[in-house]
């Protein structure tokens, strides 16, 4: 038994008794049934843990019951990794002979798992899990505790949830998913709390969520701070709401808690009534401010009042919300980052890889968002509002800003409208001549962002809106209502203009059942039926199809990664050969195409000055040039720049062998150079010593197209006239 500073034989020390029954409002019967006990040092823990987690002794070693009957570990450190303050909790290691992630179920509380009238509660922690049965039971109710180490750590290899998940029945009961407070402002946990609750609802339960309040310090409340401070059961109920699959909740609560953030998601609203939305890459930022503004409910606010919101943007997320590709995201980012609505956080590469960039959204007003070159765009679109304001011929007091005044997620008006994805090629791909290249094309027609902005505007306008209404907001001030109508409004009617293909002639062609309607008048109204016929053109060109690749390659591209040091490496179909290997075969290939060259020289009528230095040469000597230019003479009657015009173009060289010029076959760079035999007769050293003066004679350059010799010139036609001398 270990000794501890209170002096008495028990398994806590007063710190940990402290902690456990005054600040964390623990019974201590319940506290004793856990198996709690203080380690000193860490060789008291159990032998499944590593030396990184005995270092970080002292600390609290839980005994985890698993819903099975077995037994487990939990081991909570005193005092925080420095690395990762998060990491509260350590599990036994599975390469020691741990069990892993485990749910941790009291033994007095096993009997409620089969009954599912009974609630079942997932808490984050062991601490909190005994806070919660201390509270229920002193209110004298039946409630199943279940405690998850942390809050994702109810699934394991790569998302899949843990065996003991699948040994609790869900099925028609109460299940409530009660994390911390920081839930509202953390995305890790917020996304933990809801692919919780998704898994609860697909097996049949009732999923609820508990929103804590933060501390009047501003930090986090947990279940069992909530319980230590005087709180209750009932009261824990009342701040329980049914799990929203939308996840509105999540906003809806924080925002009424938040007035600071509350006032900046306004005037983020603001910022982005005033972005324009004429072209596909200002509807495409537009989208992406959408969900930026999305995600802002659940960020942080700065610390220098009315500066911003962070809120993190992982570029692969961020795209399958928005619909776009991977590196039109990050261009779309870029943009907005130049135009002046954010600005992107310095943070570790190591940090950026596992959580996604975080970005600043400023919300400090929207001039100050607006400067720059997206100013003067905006500068120049209102002188020409006022020139247009003085012959529009419909006056509408309804104007798009006032619309979208105060947007965020509560009551976004696009919400009905789902995001729009770019047209898209298709492209089909064979080999030529050893090259991968484009066979044909396909190009599949989307109504795409831009077209998603008129639907947006006349659903915010309740259904109808003039014409030039739609291009003072919609359209730049060089668009002209003609090209406004043919290219913005006529897909949404059932048609478009195209160019065929062999006769280069516009043509018209229908794009799928109509959305919106135009009045003689120039009215512009949005047919009732506009839902359906906008889920028909996203269904005609597979948009979701193209959205759930996006997502598999994703995650595929994910767990590559994460199996990266796993994955044994690809086995090479052809192995690195050595030097010497390369060497014989470029010999060898080099032999075989001088003879396939002599072959197709062969294959010309008559006999050419190639072949004919073929056959004449003799092994390693070759043949001598000037015997050879007589024998072509006398018995082909050729000329001399033939067998000139044959070197030069055909595998051959000349040397300076033995007083005289001899040509042979050309010898490839990887074959080792052999001096030639001596001829009979002749000394081995004197052969040497030639075959190392002989060089290969070159031509003059030219000049205008002119050979020029100099008198120190040594091509072959003057060292031919020194030796007729």
């Amino acid at each position: 038994m270990i000794s501890y500073p209170n002096g008495a034989s028990c398994t806590l020390s007063d710190f940990h008794r402290k902690m456990l029954f005054e600040e964390s409002a623990i019974a201590p019967e319940v506290l004793a049934e856990s198996g709690a006990r203080s380690i000193v040092h860490g060789r008291g823990l159990p032998n499944v843990f590593s030396d990184r987690q005995r270092r970080r002794a002292p600390g609290i070693l839980f005994a985890v019951h698993r819903p099975n009957g077995a037994t487990s570990w939990c081991f909570r450190p005193d005092r925080p990794d420095p690395d990762n303050p998060g990491h509260k909790y350590e599990q036994p290691c599975k390469a020691l002979g741990g069990s892993g992630n485990a749910l941790d179920i009291l033994p007095s509380q096993r009997h409620l798992i089969a009954d599912a009238g009974v609630p079942v509660v997932f808490v984050e922690g062991t601490k909190k899990a005994l806070s919660l049965i201390t509270a229920a039971r002193r209110a004298g109710e039946d409630l199943l505790v279940v405690a998850i180490v942390g809050v994702w750590n109810w699934l394991h290899d790569g998302g899949k949830p843990i065996e003991d998940m699948a040994g609790i029945p869900l099925e028609g009961r109460n299940a409530t998913i009660m994390f911390d407070s920081d839930m509202l402002r953390k995305v890790e946990v917020q996304g933990a709390a809801r692919r919780l609750a998704e898994y609860l609802s697909d097996r049949g339960a009732r999923p609820f969520v508990t929103y804590f309040e933060d501390a009047p310090d501003g930090s986090k409340v947990g279940a069992d701070d909530f319980f230590a401070a005087g709180g209750t059961l009932a009261e824990a109920r009342i701040l329980t709401r049914r799990y929203d699959p939308s996840g509105a909740d999540f906003a809806h609560v924080r925002l009424l808690r938040d007035d600071k953030l509350r006032a900046m998601i306004d005037d983020l609203g603001q910022t982005y009534e005033a972005m324009p939305a004429a072209t596909r890459g200002q509807c495409s930022d537009r989208a992406t401010m959408r969900h930026l503004i999305d995600s802002a409910t659940c960020a942080q606010t700065t610390g220098a009042p009315g500066m911003g919101v962070v809120v993190r943007a992982p570029v692969r997320a961020l795209s399958l919300r928005t619909r776009m590709g991977r590196q039109a995201q990050s261009n779309s980012l870029a943009r907005l980052q130049r135009a002046g609505y954010l600005t992107r956080i310095d943070e570790p590469r190591r940090k950026i890889g596992k959580k996604g960039a975080a970005y600043l959204l400023y919300a400090d007003g929207t001039e100050r968002a607006l400067r720059g070159q997206h100013g003067r765009e905006r500068h120049n679109q209102q002188n020409a509002r006022q020139a247009k304001e003085q012959r529009e011929r419909h006056e509408d007091t309804d104007r798009y800003a006032d619309l979208y005044a105060g947007v965020h997620l509560t009551r976004a008006p696009s919400a009905a409208v789902p995001e729009m994805r770019a047209p898209k090629i298709i492209h089909t791909w064979e080999r030529r001549d050893g090259r991968r290249v484009v066979a044909d094309s396909e190009y599949f027609y989307r109504l795409d962002k831009t077209r998603q902005e008129v639907v947006m505007f006349l659903l915010g306008a309740d259904g109808k809106a003039h014409e030039e209404q739609l291009l003072e907001r919609l359209g730049s001030a060089r668009t002209r209502l003609r090209d406004f109508r043919k290219r913005r409004l006529a897909p949404l009617m059932g048609w478009r203009y195209t160019r065929d293909k062999e006769t280069r002639q516009e043509v018209r062609v229908e794009t799928g059942p109509p959305i919106i309607e135009r009045d003689t008048d120039g009215t512009v109204r949005i047919l009732p039926e506009w839902a359906a016929a906008l889920e028909d053109h996203r269904r005609s060109t597979d948009e979701d199809g193209d959205t759930a690749r996006q997502a598999k390659k994703y995650r595929e591209q994910s767990e590559n990664y994460r199996n990266r040091g796993r994955s044994p490496a690809d086995e090479q179909p052809n192995p690195l050969r050595g030097k010497e290997e390369v060497r014989r075969v470029v010999a060898e290939r080099a032999r075989e195409d001088r003879q396939r060259w002599v072959e197709e020289q062969r294959q010309k009528v008559g006999t050419t000055a190639a072949t004919f230095l073929a056959d004449e040469i003799d092994g390693e000597y070759g043949v001598r040039f000037e015997d050879a230019k007589d024998r072509w003479r006398t018995l082909h009657r050729g000329s001399v720049s033939e067998l000139w015009r044959a070197l030069h173009q055909g595998p051959f060289e000349v040397r300076r062998e033995f007083g005289g010029r001899y040509v042979h076959f050309e010898r490839g760079a990887d074959v080792p150079d052999e001096s030639p035999g001596a001829p009979p007769g002749e000394a081995e050293g004197e052969a040497s010593e030639r075959s190392a003066e002989a060089t290969v004679r070159k031509m003059p350059q030219k000049v205008n197209g002119v050979h020029v010799h100099g008198p120190d010139c040594a091509c072959d036609w003057c060292a031919e006239d020194e030796a007729a001398v």
